[in-house]
This record gives structure tokens, C-alpha cells and sequence, in this order.
């Protein structure tokens, strides 16, 4: 029996002894953006983003989809981030779909696909398309996604000298028109723009596109309603080594740099390198100068080397090697080293057995997911730690309704009422992200005096006149009801007054008003409408208290306001809202949107 016992415990000890240990991140003390960035994600506040930079393992839909999968199921998927408008490389999942029209013409900096350009390099991931016919076109189309959501774009392209424009249309509006020429090779970034899809055309001379990036948002009153997630930026190439990624710009660093803001950088290069040139010098001189350009484009963000394991034909001693270069560059720069090569085992034969490599040299998603864990564990991220899922916690209810004070004056004549009101607050209508009127009140004498100054009102100067533009005014007595089932469950009971403002040109206006909803008898009021450039106009109004079912004494009462505007040329007419609390319906909903209004006496 005793020695049953001994040969237990012996079995035991080698069982024990051949138990896999998860090589820690070395220099895990350079990685404080990363946990600040966490901290930050948790709290809500911005979102948690990584560039990750690698070859065809960081390009193909491995690593890169389990990291992000696993980050997005704490935080909540807000988009993949940075994409090229390449068709070619590595499909991600849940990607938009990518429509080319006419002659592109596609670069790659890996001479193992295309005849790269000529160095400094632009794109982040190698890839960049170009074009100079002017049928050409490029179509991208989000998925859908339920709610009221948005999805924020950003084009990158390049810029320098000879280099001619391009269109973005939002539907049939041309929403932007961009400029690529500069004294200087250089790389654009447009300006953000919130869409469900877009089109680039309109071409002219040659344009360089590097690709785009994306976030899904919901924007109320230009707010994210929906702060944090997290980005995982997929820049991998396949066929790349680090003498293709040290030659890129430092410029072109530092600009995607500072317009995706990363926590985190990761750097996995060295198998190409060592099955191609195989000089191990070589490749720490340019992971030095990689590390150089990115530590100065984005100073105080911690850099991760990972080294790569060992493939099934890579030379014996090869991986070792580079690891060891990877790692005396990491110590010298102060960057953050993480070999897990002793896991994968000599030529990664055991992890090819268990499926996490489709041919020995690339990972399965089943082994991209096992490398993602393990990099989250190493890097201190515990999954099971409740402050990772905002997603979960109570929302805030948004019943609350908006409350205002305006001042009582005396009677103005309709000359004065802009500078009696220049002291007030400004009112503002958003239009998702973008402020188009600002309102001004206040009662005076016996009427409500209005300034307003509506943006984008498209006023057509051909003929001096605004085509579906108005301004809508909703006035109720405090416990009144204007119809919604909701309200009745909540102690309203009565009536509300619309009046709808519409300027058909410098001197002409109409207005209409209605009633509980139906048409009611127009009440007389002066008003006056004064044209905006580029395309908007101001109001000033005086309107009788009486025609708005209150008298001159009333201290408090409700109002809303709403104005239908239209950012541009072909674009559908906006209907936007003040005092907002929740979802912008797109029409007049309830009494609950009204602003409690407190008139102060002077």
C-alpha cells in the first residue's frame, strides 16, 4: 500500500510538473495607458482601443475578432473601428459591405501581392487604393442596427502635391467635398460625419484613399448617449515584415494616432521576416525604428512586442531568436514583451493537433480566441470583474422634464424684442450632432416674445425664398393634454396650442395654428424674418398670450419649440426639437417633452 501511495504522488508530481505556464508580460510598468484606458471604459467615459500591428495573424480574422469580441461583450459593441477600402484583404466579421465602381488601382506595401510604391508609406495596415477616373466610386454600407442609433465616419486619405478631390454624398446630398492637394506628401483625415452609408465620387485628378473608420453612436443634442466601448484596429497585412511597416511615415503615425487615440499598441511582426530575409539584425533595427516613430507619434501610450511562435516550417532556432531580438528591443525602448512560444510547444505541433492552427502557421478563430485570452489575462483584465460591464447597469429615467426661467419685461415693440432678449439663455435645436437654431423668450406685456436664429434653413437665393423650413411653437396651460394615452395615466387634461411659422421670403410670411391637433383660427401678431448666409434666417416675434390660450399674468405654463430644416441640397428636410429628454420622435409626441417655463418677474 505504501508504495501504491508513492507511486500516486509521483504521478501526481509529473502530472503536476507538466502543467503549461502562461509566460507573464514582461514590463507590464509601461503599460499605464492601458490600465487608465480600462478605467476609463468602465467609468464609461471613452472608449477602450487597441491598434494592434501584425502580419496576415493580425490581418485575418483571428486574434484580432476574438479580442474585440471579447472587449465589446464587457463594454457593448460600438463598431470595428479602422477598415481599408481595399476588397482584397482579410474579411472581418460584421464589416460593412464594400461596392467599387470603375478603374482602382490597389497598393500594397508587401512585395508578396503587388509592386509596393515608393516609400514613406501612408496606410497604417499597407494598403491603399487610387483612382484617377472620374466615373469611379466607392459605396459602404453599414448593417442595421435597432434603435436610434448613428454611425460617425472618418475618411483617410492622402494628400501632396498634384493630388486632386473627392465627394462624400450622404444619399443623393453631397455632403463634403475634400481636397487632397498639399505643398507636401501628407495624410488626410475628413471631418466626421454621421451616416448609415456613404458614397465616395465625384473624382477628380488623382485620388488616394487609405480606408476609413467608424463607431456606432446615439447622439441626442450632439452627446453621446452611448460613451465607452471599446476598438480593436485590425492592421495587420499579410505578407508584412517590419522592413515593410518601417517605412512609414511618422507623420502618418502621429495623424491616425491622434484621431483613433489608443490605449494600447501591440506589435506582432518577426515570422515573415525570419522565413524571407532571416537576419535577425535586420529585423531589430526596424522594430527599433517602428518602436521610435510610434513612441514619439503617441507619447505615453504603452507599446506591447509579442513575439511569434514557432511555425511548423520555420528554421529550429529561428523563432528563439527573434523572440530574443523582439525582447532586447522592448527592454530598450521601454516597451512591454510577451513571448508565449512555450505554450505552443516545438513547431506549434500540439496546438495544430488541437485545432488552433488551420495550417500550421496561421491561427484557426479557435486559436485566435485562446491567444486573446491569455493576452487579456496577462495584461491584469479579469473578465469576471463586474466594473467591465456598464452595459448592465440601471439607466437613468428620462421623464424628468426640462425646466426654464424667462424674464417678465414691458411691452416691446417687434424692433426691439433681439436686443431686450441678447441677456437670455439660448434654447438650442440640435440636429443629431449639429446645432440649427437657437431661440430666445420671454413675456412681454401681454405677449411671448420670440427671438429665433434657424441655421441651415435653405434659403434658395435664386429666388429669396425658404423651401420647407419652419418653425413650430407648442404653448399648453401646466395639467393640459395634447392627446398622448400616457398622459391621461398622469393627471393632464386639456389643450394645447400650435403654432406653425413658416418664411417663404425677406418679406413674406405664413403661419398657421392648430388646436388639440385640428385647424384653428390664425391669430394675428407682428412678426419679422431677416435672411441668413449662407442659408438660414432670423425671427423676431410678438405673440398675443391670448392666442396661445394664456393671459399676460400666467407664471408658469409649457412650451416646446421645433423647427424643420434641411442641411444642404437634396437633403430630406429635418424635423428637430428642443427641450428634448428622450428619443427625438420626429413629430410632436406628448406633453412630456414640453419645458416647464417659470416666468420671473423683474
Amino acid at each position: 500500500m505504501r508504495y501504491l501511495t508513492l507511486l500516486f504522488l509521483l504521478l501526481a508530481g509529473l502530472a503536476f510538473a507538466q502543467a503549461p505556464v502562461i509566460p507573464p508580460i514582461v514590463g507590464l510598468e509601461y503599460l499605464q495607458s492601458w490600465r487608465d484606458g480600462v478605467a476609463a471604459a468602465d467609468a464609461g467615459r471613452d472608449p477602450l482601443v487597441v491598434a494592434c500591428f501584425g502580419d496576415s495573424n493580425t490581418e485575418a480574422p483571428t486574434y484580432t475578432v476574438a479580442l474585440r469580441t471579447l472587449l465589446q461583450a464587457r463594454y457593448g459593441d460600438h463598431g470595428i473601428g479602422y477598415l481599408t477600402f481595399m476588397t482584397g484583404r482579410g474579411a472581418i466579421p460584421g464589416a460593412p459591405r464594400l461596392k467599387r465602381e470603375g478603374k482602382w488601382t490597389d497598393y500594397d506595401t508587401s512585395p508578396g501581392r503587388d509592386t509596393p510604391p515608393p516609400a514613406p508609406y501612408w496606410a497604417m495596415d499597407g494598403f491603399w487604393t487610387v483612382t484617377e477616373d472620374a466615373d469611379a466610386a466607392i459605396t459602404v454600407t453599414h448593417a442595421a442596427f435597432p434603435g436610434d442609433m448613428h454611425y460617425r465616419n472618418r475618411i483617410h486619405y492622402q494628400t501632396g502635391p498634384g493630388m486632386g478631390a473627392f465627394s462624400i454624398f450622404i444619399g443623393g446630398w453631397e455632403a463634403a467635398r475634400v481636397e487632397c492637394a498639399a505643398e507636401h506628401a501628407g495624410y488626410g483625415l475628413s471631418a466626421p460625419f454621421l451616416a448609415g452609408g456613404f458614397r465616395i465620387g465625384k473624382i477628380t485628378g488623382k485620388v488616394a484613399l487609405l480606408g476609413f473608420d467608424y463607431d456606432r453612436m446615439k447622439m441626442v443634442r450632439g452627446v453621446n448617449q452611448l460613451p465607452g466601448g471599446t476598438f480593436v484596429h485590425a492592421l495587420g497585412n499579410g505578407w508584412g515584415q517590419s522592413t515593410h511597416l518601417a517605412p512609414t511615415d511618422e507623420a502618418a503615425f502621429k495623424a491616425f494616432f491622434d484621431a483613433v487615440k489608443p490605449d494600447l499598441i501591440t506589435i506582432m511582426l518577426g515570422t515573415n521576416d525570419m522565413h524571407n530575409a532571416g537576419v535577425s539584425t535586420w529585423y531589430g533595427d526596424h522594430m527599433t525604428t517602428i518602436v521610435g516613430k510610434m513612441r514619439r507619434a503617441a507619447p505615453g501610450v504603452g507599446i506591447l512586442l509579442i513575439a511569434c511562435p514557432e511555425a511548423g516550417q520555420t528554421k529550429p532556432g529561428a523563432a528563439l531568436e527573434y523572440a530574443t531580438v523582439a525582447k532586447e528591443v522592448a527592454a530598450a525602448n521601454q516597451c512591454a514583451f510577451w513571448d508565449w512560444r512555450p505554450l505552443m510547444g516545438a513547431n506549434s505541433r500540439r496546438a495544430e493537433m488541437l485545432g488552433y492552427f488551420g495550417d500550421g502557421l496561421h491561427y484557426s478563430a479557435l486559436g485566435g480566441s485562446v491567444f486573446a485570452n491569455l493576452l487579456l489575462a496577462q495584461l491584469g483584465f479579469d473578465l469576471n470583474d463586474p466594473r467591465h460591464w456598464p452595459a448592465l447597469r440601471a439607466l437613468p429615467e428620462e421623464d424628468a422634464r426640462a425646466a426654464i426661467t424667462i424674464p417678465r419685461l414691458p411691452a416691446l415693440a417687434p424692433g426691439g424684442v433681439k436686443a431686450a432678449l441678447a441677456g437670455e439663455p439660448a434654447h438650442t435645436i440640435w440636429q443629431v450632432d449639429q446645432p440649427v437654431a437657437e431661440l430666445r423668450f420671454a413675456v412681454a406685456g401681454a405677449a411671448l416674445a420670440v427671438h429665433a436664429v434657424v441655421r441651415d434653413g435653405r434659403c434658395l437665393p435664386a429666388e429669396a425664398t425658404w423651401k420647407d423650413c419652419n418653425l413650430d411653437l407648442y404653448v399648453s396651460k401646466i395639467g393640459s393634454w395634447a392627446g398622448d394615452e400616457n398622459e391621461k395615466h398622469r393627471g393632464y387634461h386639456g389643450i394645447v396650442r400650435q403654432l406653425v411659422l413658416k418664411p417663404t421670403g425677406p418679406a413674406t410670411k405664413t403661419f398657421t395654428a392648430h388646436l388639440s391637433g385640428k385647424d384653428d383660427t390664425v391669430p394675428d401678431f407682428p412678426w419679422q424674418v431677416t435672411p441668413l448666409a449662407p442659408a438660414g434666417y432670423e425671427m423676431v416675434a410678438l405673440i398675443p398670450m391670448t392666442s396661445l390660450l394664456l393671459d399676460a399674468k400666467t407664471d408658469t405654463f409649457l412650451l416646446e419649440a421645433a423647427a424643420v430644416t434641411a442641411p444642404g441640397p437634396g437633403a430630406p428636410p429635418g424635423f428637430n426639437r428642443c427641450f428634448l429628454r428622450g428619443v427625438d420622435g420626429g413629430a410632436f409626441r406628448d406633453n412630456t417633452r414640453f419645458a416647464e417655463v417659470r416666468v420671473k418677474e423683474q
